[in-house]
């Protein structure tokens, strides 16, 4: 507990704003996924989920949306929370953004860290970089989020909650401070229900996300999700689904997602190796 202390509180001098990655799995499941157990997806969604796994994972994905000036998104990460009391996790992610006046590459990178306080509770903190490499005059920008995730006893096997405070050093408009919280409901050992929602704190925007998994013992993964904006600008409302396969120490992902008024759709593909 005190090394985790000593470097979190090592990373707050640079910390100040940043955007989110959001993946595969996460797509497929209405991004509801802030109270359930996740390994890389962690860095970028709930630090604190990743505590609670004995696991060495190295994830690669891609997320391409035709219709939008983020036409392409590589995401690397890895996560170690093996050995120590201390989990950690390391992404970074790449978009080439495209607007009228010129291309440019948006890079971010997150290291999270994430420690069991107890067998119900866990405490999780991720420290972000985002690097808009623009003409003439490159953009940078640091921030930070924290999250819990609690496990209750021994209704843990049928349900899990989680929270976040996304961007909680600076708020400004482009990356603004959020509360996110979720729970995982287990229908039966293979299906999970969950339910997601965000608000941002210095607008009238709302987030709510809703999502099934399916798990079998086989390799085989399903998912399906919808998700909800309530933006003063422009409400909007998608839908989602997704498929994978892992046997062994590897797996492979894809999910879609499509807006409702068919404005845009979103393909993610992720591969992911396990140790």
């Amino acid at each position: 507990m005190k090394v985790f202390l000593l470097v979190l509180i090592s990373l707050f001098p640079f910390i100040s704003d940043a955007q989110d990655f959001v993946g595969t799995r996460p797509i497929g499941m209405g991004e509801a996924v802030r109270g359930t157990l996740m390994l890389n997806d962690a860095i970028y969604m709930n630090p604190a989920t990743m505590a609670m796994t004995k696991q060495y994972s190295i994830d690669a994905q891609t997320v391409f949306q035709p219709a939008l000036d983020r036409d392409l998104g590589l995401n690397f990460s890895l996560v170690d929370t093996r050995g120590s009391e201390v989990g950690a996790g390391l992404g970074y992610n790449g978009d080439q953004v495209k607007t009228t006046e010129q291309t440019y590459w948006k890079h971010l990178v997150h290291l999270a860290l994430a420690q069991p306080i107890s067998k119900f509770f866990s405490f999780g903190a991720t420290a972000k970089t985002a690097v808009f490499d623009m003409k003439p005059k490159r953009k940078t920008y640091f921030n930070g989020d924290m999250g819990i995730y609690v496990v209750p006893g021994e209704y843990g096997k049928y349900f899990q909650v989680g929270g976040v405070f996304y961007n909680f050093a600076r708020d400004i408009k482009e990356f603004p401070r959020q509360l996110g919280g979720g729970v995982k409901v287990v229908l039966m050992p293979v299906l999970s229900l969950t339910g997601d929602v965000v608000k941002s704190l210095s607008e009238d925007k709302w987030i709510l996300g809703a999502g099934l998994e399916f798990i079998h013992k086989s390799g085989i993964s399903a998912r399906a999700g919808f998700k909800y904006d309530k933006d003063p600008v422009e409400d909007s409302a998608t839908y989602s689904a997704g498929l994978g396969y892992f046997v062994d120490k590897a797996g492979a992902y894809y999910s879609f997602r499509n807006r409702i008024d068919n404005k845009y759709q979103t393909h993610a593909l992720s591969l992911s190796l396990f140790f």
